[in-house]
């Protein structure tokens, strides 16, 4: 279902939160540039700016961001080729069941679970919770979808979790006045390490061949994910190293392929390009005994099926562009709409089914986490191992 690869000579900065200079204001952009080291520069929207800022130095103002301001930022974005990271005046920090913010007000729910009973009888709880032991409170709460498995008994662990962060973050804004410009106050857990909270229920096991990243698991379980702990094991055998026992290189091999069987015999060809990326899908050896209609329509329930699937093994973002096999009924063009709708339900990254063109190209995006598989390997990487 999901396939992560992580560069350890290149760790995501996002979540990171450190003291940044303002270099210059952009008016006409409507933001900010600011140095967060001797070479690292990131861009500000002044959007942002409206939840409230983080002041460091004595001179700043408060009233408007100038040049020379030192303040509080939080990487919500790594650079890429082409740009700088992207970061934001509002600070959150996460937990396994909820996101405390210092600049926006008010307690959010999840998306997921906003519309249920049980999403509004949490939030409810929450509101009373912290009415009555943290009135004072100028932030925001996010309630994640985690939350939601949680018994009324079992409350204790999320309302423990929110006063950890709570008090991180009043910590990290009391002693940011006396640190150093370019400081980092705050460095989350690796992505390989948080991405465990984000499989939903508790892992059945986590398997790891490599002692330090062993010794990272323990230290991350029991301070983070505590139900994990005694499920992380160490696997040993040198006869059958762990990629081989898992046909990781298959996998892998599969994540990068450009052409994706379909199980009628049709399939998919998937081109990233730098703006987007474009999905074909061909009935290819589809050879049954109904109508080319009914043929397509079929080719394409398989192809949408398996098109959700893979933007999750790829870890695709930004824009998708879908041709599916034409159909002329629009009948059969509107189920298929729904269809990848309901699949794309079932990816925890926020995935949209934009409409279908004139042109009968289906629009999707989804949201950008970290980079797809295809930037961080390449088909000669594995024929090397």
């Amino acid at each position: 279902m999901e396939l992560h690869v992580t560069d350890t000579d290149a760790l995501s900065l996002v979540g990171t939160i450190c003291i940044a200079k303002v270099t210059k204001v952009v008016s006409n952009l409507n933001a900010a540039f600011v140095r967060m080291g001797e070479k690292e520069m990131a861009f500000l929207s002044l959007e942002d700016v409206s939840h409230g800022v983080v002041y460091t130095s004595a001179r700043a103002t408060g009233k408007r961001l100038v040049a020379g301001d030192e303040i509080l930022v939080q990487v919500t974005k790594d650079p890429t080729k082409t740009k700088d990271a992207t970061v934001s005046t509002e600070l959150s920090l996460s937990g396994r069941y909820v996101v405390v913010l210092s600049g926006e007000k008010g307690i959010h729910i999840s998306g997921k679970i906003k519309q249920t009973r049980q999403g509004q009888n949490l939030k409810t709880a929450i509101v009373q919770y912290m009415t009555a032991h943290h009135p004072e409170f100028a932030g925001g709460l996010i309630i994640r979808t985690g939350a939601l498995q949680l018994s009324e008994e079992d409350r204790s662990v999320l309302y423990t979790e929110l006063e950890l962060l709570l008090e991180r973050l009043t910590h990290l804004i009391q002693t940011a006045s006396y640190r150093s410009c370019y400081s980092v106050l705050y460095r989350p857990f690796p992505a390989y390490l948080t991405r465990l909270q984000s499989a939903g229920a508790v892992p059945e096991q986590v398997v790891t061949d490599d002692a330090e990243l062993f010794a990272e698991l323990q230290t991350y379980c029991s301070q983070a994910y505590p139900e994990l702990v005694e499920r992380v094991t160490f696997y040993e055998d040198r006869q059958v190293p762990l990629s081989a026992l898992y046909s990781l290189g298959k996998w892998m091999g599969e994540a990068l392929s450009e052409r994706v069987w379909l199980p009628s015999g049709g399939y998919l060809v998937i081109q990233p390009t730098e703006a987007l990326t474009v999905i074909d899908v061909n009935s290819g050896k589809f050879a049954g005994h109904t109508s080319a209609e009914e043929t397509h329509r079929r080719t394409n329930a398989e192809a949408a099926k398996e098109i959700a699937l893979q933007m999750r093994l790829r870890n695709l973002s930004g824009i998708v562009i879908i041709d599916f096999v034409d159909m002329k009924q629009p009948e059969y063009r509107e189920q298929l709409m729904q269809q990848l709708r309901q699949y794309c339900k079932a990816d925890p990254v926020k995935t949209t089914v934009v409409d279908m063109t004139k042109l009968n190209l289906v629009e999707v995006t989804r949201q950008r986490t970290t980079k797809p598989i295809y930037e961080l390997l390449h088909p000669a990487e594995l024929e090397k191992e």
